[in-house]
């Protein structure tokens, strides 16, 4: 039979030392036994996923106003003031998932922009979202591998952009759903899309340290191979192989 365990230890449970407060002075672990409560560990789980301090704030800012510039950070080496690359992308991704099914009627595929394959289920969506970051990522590397050789930059890249579309997916179905009624203004919907293609560009431009006018021959390419890797794949889930 098991039994709740003190919330409070004598000493650090991590390198042995003694506690004064409510963590280690050594080792900087908190001074909680990590046997506790069901509700406390979800409370504390979500707390971490969830909680927003000043580099997550820095971070979601950046890629809120500042596309690219989180790619071009890293891509630099400055990293420590900004939240990692693939945590991001899954915060930001899962927050959008649960806020999009509060209205399952105009559920769509996250917004990829003009390469858009809408679905109601949820399998066939994260079919598409496992293969568009690797493609999209293979994608950039063979255009722009001479600028950058390494394919782990075009897959920080791609994973910034897709988490900015991830944030454009409530919208877009907050704006679905409001104009349902409205024929007149069902061209709203146009709106992620075009923003999405839009700050593609933009960041394509900060990352490349070009003008977005000179980020629109290498986008183009990008965008033909990403439809000729992704179609095969997207005729196949359209024909039911998935």
């Amino acid at each position: 039979m098991m039994h709740d365990a003190p919330t409070e230890t004598k000493a650090c449970l991590n390198c042995g030392k003694g506690l004064a407060g409510s963590y280690c002075s050594s080792c900087g672990q908190a001074a909680q036994s990590p046997l506790k409560p069901l509700l406390e560990f979800v409370q504390e789980s979500l707390s971490e996923v969830l909680s927003l301090d000043g580099t997550q704030i820095r971070s979601l800012r950046a890629l809120l106003t500042k596309p690219g510039l989180l790619s071009a950070e890293y891509l630099d080496g400055r990293r420590t003031h900004y939240v990692h690359p693939v945590r991001l992308f899954i915060v930001v991704g899962v927050v959008s998932y649960f806020v999009t099914t509060l209205f399952p009627e105009q559920r769509l595929l996250f917004s990829m922009g003009p390469v858009l394959f809408g679905s109601e289920a949820v399998g066939v969506e994260f079919l598409f979202l496992a293969a568009i970051i690797p493609v999209g990522a293979l994608a950039h590397w063979i255009v722009l591998r001479r600028t950058i050789p390494f394919f782990l930059g075009h897959l920080v890249f791609v994973l910034h952009v897709v988490a900015f579309s991830f944030v454009l997916s409530p919208i877009e179905a907050v704006l679905s759903w409001a104009t349902a009624t409205r024929p007149v203004l069902s061209l709203v919907g146009l709106v992620a899309p075009l923003a999405w293609a839009g700050y593609w560009l933009a960041a394509l431009s900060r990352v490349l340290g070009g003008t977005f006018r000179e980020a629109l021959k290498p986008a183009l390419f990008i965008y033909i191979l990403f439809v000729t890797f992704l179609g095969p794949f997207a005729w196949l889930v359209d024909s039911g192989w998935f």
